[in-house]
């Protein structure tokens, strides 16, 4: 028994070496658009289901409709989910488009979903649409499936992009799509068509289908026919040629400005009358007047004779009063009216041409497209039925300032030509001043969204560093973004745009003025917030500080420590940076950042000692100086410095209470990593050179692990969803040499990874969809029973196992009472899963014990997290306690005891952070209650 090859319209013309095109559906759900897409001649339907409504049914039954109609029915889907992939193909799909691919892995799932073994993973299935419903052995069907079925990766991304090669050399993928909006807008340069990088893009990518035997397809392009033929001559073999929602709106468009027209002709032959209507009978118009000619109505001309004589001209019209069917020749109520033509008594008398305005149209001006300028609507507009609006230039000749002339029009054009130039060369003069000032430590952050450096938001900060003269003309103060800022502003002037938004000077948000108020927060009390709270002990602007490694070696070391917290620090270039501040004998003649680095480490692992009270009034003077050398930093404009810079602060913040609001700084930091693409994009290690301090693969996460930190103890949103994430983890080093590293170095990335699974756990359990309390409960227990296995016993980088134990517990208490912003019942009704209550208790308890001994041998780092970890503990273990039933005094009393050594702690806690305070009192209430008896607690029962 053989099989038929499934009937394939798109991928026949494909193999005869033709372009093929597809219509593509997203408003339209009825199957009478698959009739009008094949009568009109296109080769497939490009079903949408990533931008538009469609559900599977829906898309089912338009892919049925198309096999029976005998057009390809292609299918976008939203993800390389496998509920998708499959699903659609299994409904109908010719073919299935999967967007958002950024990697090979992304596009060998794509061909896994969708292909059958052996290529693939899709599962076996019967009764196919694609063969009629017949069931069919999968050995005899799963071949021809395989076959006729279209995998298409899109190539819109970055990382595709770079990938191309290997992407178009996978078993399984037919043809790659590239989607030209989207991979403008990774470029940088959004709907910039004409920008040589797309070119680029497109040639690397056609490249790589011939040498892989695949077909490309054109996407986003299907109101530039110009660039769709440039490509398709290029090696692109199918395009999405139109779309049902512009191709209806556009011929709406037309036929409303064809009726307008028709509607201005017939007022205006009317107005020829002199305001007598013309009266017609049988098509013929009977209006005369003192023996003249007063116009043609339907072919009928009326001669001025006397006597009336009725001669008439097949087709032909005045231009005053002729209907016209073309929209070029339609006139704009917007533009002045040209004289009336005179009527032709000629029939060869030929229709005038269309007309061309002398300026481009409002849309194409400001998307700085071309523009072919026709009237009443260009090409552009018109093939996606939109309103062309004419621009024009009105003088009032009357003002006292009138007199504008070519010369001067010209003469304007030049200077802003010249200012552009001066610009352009200060850029120039900015960034090579700036490569130069570069030293050791202060690696150069290139970020890979277009090739270029991408600058910081922030502007100039009018510090002048260390050491540095003051040049004499203060434009050269400018920075490079000031620059660029100057020629936006220059442009909008130029293009004479509404300047409501913009104002007279370059817009410069001075990030030290941000960073300055989260820090003036005073970590004491937030309440008495001033501007010199967190700067208490007073220091001379020039004094520097002298440090000796007898004093602060045991500091460095001790965040060092507990760095696996921030694993993109580089331990080993730190040290080295240390080495030179404390050798030096004046830190003028150091790098500002080795300074702060070296100031800032040492004021942390100051304030994480049980002996703080010794280190108080240095470790605040590190940070006042480490604050003051802040703004040079952030003058080079480097945004991993300004993320490193801040996210130290912050650490500081969480130990010492003079070091301002954590939760203000860590939103900071989140803010200007999302907008340097940090969670979708990983700059290379090779572009910061050897001397740089991050491991860059590992800076968004250290922002992720501090942000799930405080967000989870705090009860605060998070900074950013996991939805929105596209970078991978890092992999943890083996337990080989292989990887260069020591191995304290890949036991604490290794650890690193390790807690930034525990912050996902978190994520999910907290996330909006939370997933079922046993399963989460099923992962924690996963994640607490394995930790990553040490590859030297001997090594220094050892957490403690106190602290994943906090981390557990903490997980744990959202489980059993989730944030009151996910789906689940608080306290889950544990009914059916008392071990999960049980072990929560258990973990409570375990928790403030032992957090409690290490109080008592005065060897405790406490940070403000701790008091919220330990409050949170109590409450959660008194709540549960008190659904279990208790048959003697012992529960009582050790529920007392349990709520007593965590009310010590918190007194402990508030003699740092005096707002905890209100914590510590309101576990002394909480003890009260538990002395009155059993019913007064009745309240904890409710939920947490």
């Amino acid at each position: 028994m053989s099989v038929a090859a499934i009937p394939h319209s798109m991928r026949e013309k494909l193999l005869r070496d033709e372009v093929a095109y597809t219509m593509s559906i997203k408003l339209v759900k009825s199957i009478e658009i698959v009739g009008m897409a094949k009568t009109a001649g296109f080769d497939g339907l490009f079903i949408e289901c990533e931008h538009s409504s469609f559900d599977l049914e829906t898309t089912s039954q338009l892919c049925v409709a198309g096999l029976y109609a005998g057009i390809t029915p292609i299918v976008r889907v939203p993800s390389k989910d496998p509920c998708f992939v499959s699903r659609v193909l299994d409904g109908g799909a010719l073919g299935v488009v999967v967007p958002h691919i950024r990697s090979v892995q992304d596009a060998q799932d794509v061909v896994n979903a969708a292909k059958f073994q052996p290529i693939g993973f899709r599962s076996s299935t019967n009764g196919l649409p694609h063969h009629q419903f017949r069931s069919i052995p999968a050995k005899l069907s799963n071949p021809v499936t395989n076959d006729a079925t279209l995998v298409i990766p899109m190539i819109e991304t970055l990382e595709a992009l770079e990938l191309v090669d290997e992407i178009a050399a996978l078993p399984g993928v037919d043809s790659l799509l590239i989607g030209t909006n989207d991979l403008t807008a990774e470029m940088g340069i959004p709907g910039d068509y004409e920008n040589p990088r797309l070119t680029e893009a497109y040639e690397r990518t056609l490249a790589a289908c011939k040498k892989h035997g695949k077909w490309l397809g054109v996407g986003g392009l299907h109101a530039r026919l110009d660039l769709v033929e440039k490509f398709c001559k290029m090696g692109a073999r199918w395009v999405m040629a139109a779309t049902d929602g512009p191709l209806l709106m556009g011929a709406a468009s037309k036929r409303g400005a064809e009726m307008a027209a028709l509607n201005e002709s017939v007022k205006a032959t009317a107005a020829e009358t002199n305001g007598a209507p013309a009266k017609i009978s049988n098509g013929v118009s009977n209006g005369v007047t003192k023996g003249t000619t007063n116009g043609t109505t339907n072919g009928a001309h009326i001669s001025d004779s006397p006597r009336l004589s009725i001669r008439l001209v097949p087709s032909q019209f005045s231009a005053k009063s002729k209907m016209t069917t073309d929209w070029r020749e339609i006139p704009r109520v917007s533009e002045p009216s040209p004289a009336p033509a005179r009527t032709s008594d000629s029939p060869s008398s030929q229709p005038p041409p269309p007309r061309k305005n002398s300026l481009a149209c409002e849309r194409c001006f400001k998307r700085k497209q071309k523009c072919d300028r026709l009237r009443p609507a260009c090409t552009s507009c018109a093939d996606l039925g939109v309103e062309c609006i004419a621009r024009s230039q009105q003088f009032d000749f009357n003002a006292e300032d009138a007199g504008l002339t070519h010369a001067r029009v010209n003469g304007y054009v030049e200077s802003l030509k010249r200012r552009v130039a001066e610009l352009e060369q200060k850029v120039k003069i900015a960034e090579t001043n700036h490569v130069s000032r570069r030293s050791f430590g202060a690696s150069d952050a290139i970020l890979p969204i277009n090739g270029k450096r991408r600058r910081s938001t922030e502007g100039y900060v009018p510090v002048v560093p260390m050491m540095e003269q003051v040049p004499p003309n203060g434009d050269e103060q400018s920075t490079v973004e000031d620059t660029m800022s100057a020629i936006g502003l220059l442009s909008n002037k130029a293009m004479a745009e509404s300047r409501a938004n913009t104002g007279n000077e370059p817009h410069k948000l001075a990030i030290i003025e941000s960073i300055s108020a989260a820090l003036a927060i005073d970590g004491r009390d937030p309440s008495t917030a001033s501007a010199l709270s967190s700067h208490h002990v007073s220091m001379a602007d020039d004094q520097p500080i002298q440090l000796t490694r007898d004093l602060t070696l045991s500091h460095i070391q001790r965040f060092i420590d507990w760095s696996v917290w921030l694993p993109y620090i580089d331990e080993r270039r730190l040290m080295e940076q240390y080495d030179a501040v404390i050798d030096s004998h004046d830190n003028r003649d150091k790098a500002p950042l080795q300074c702060f680095n070296t100031y800032l480490a040492i004021a942390i692992g100051m304030s994480m000692s049980p002996e703080i009270g010794r280190f108080s009034a240095l470790a605040t003077n590190l940070h006042t100086a480490a604050a003051k050398l802040l703004p040079s930093i952030l003058h080079s404009q480097e945004p991993l410095d300004t993320l490193h810079c801040t996210l130290l602060l912050a650490v500081f913040s969480m130990f010492n209470p003079s070091g301002g609001s954590t939760w203000h700084l860590m939103g900071f930091i989140m803010t200007n990593c999302i907008a340097a693409g940090l969670h979708k994009t990983t700059i290379s290690q090779e572009r910061l050179g050897e001397d740089s301090i991050y491991r860059v693969d590992w800076i968004f996460w250290s922002v992720y692990l501090i942000d799930r930190s405080l967000a989870s103890s705090m009860g605060r949103p998070f900074g950013i969803t996991d939805h929105y994430i596209a970078v991978s983890v890092p992999e943890a080093p083996g337990n080989d040499d292989e990887s260069g590293l020591p191995a304290p170095v890949r036991n604490k990335l290794a650890l690193s990874r390790h807690l930034v699974t525990h912050a996902q756990l978190i994520s999910d359990i907290c996330g909006g969809d939370q997933p079922s309390p046993i399963f989460s409960y099923g992962n924690l227990c996963f994640w607490r029973e394995f930790p990553p296995p040490t590859n030297n016993t001997n090594s220094s980088c050892s957490y403690p196992p106190e602290c994943l134990e906090q981390l557990a517990c903490r997980a744990m208490i959202l489980i059993v009472n989730p944030p009151t912003n996910t789906r689940t019942n608080p306290l889950l009704a544990l009914g059916d899963s008392p071990e999960i209550e049980t072990d929560t208790i258990s973990s409570c308890k375990r928790l403030i014990e032992r957090l409690y001994s290490k109080s008592t041998n005065n060897t405790a780092a406490v940070s403000f997290l701790d008091a919220y970890n330990i409050l949170s503990a109590a409450v959660a273990y008194v709540c549960l306690v008190q659904r279990i039933p208790q048959s003697n005094q012992q529960g009582f009393a050790e529920t007392f005891q349990v709520v007593s050594k965590a009310s010590v702690l918190l007194t402990q806690c508030s003699t740092r952070f005096v707002a905890i305070s209100v914590f510590q009192q309101f576990l002394l209430s909480l003890s009260t209650k538990i002395m009155e008896g059993q019913a007064s607690l009745q309240v904890c029962a409710s939920p947490i």
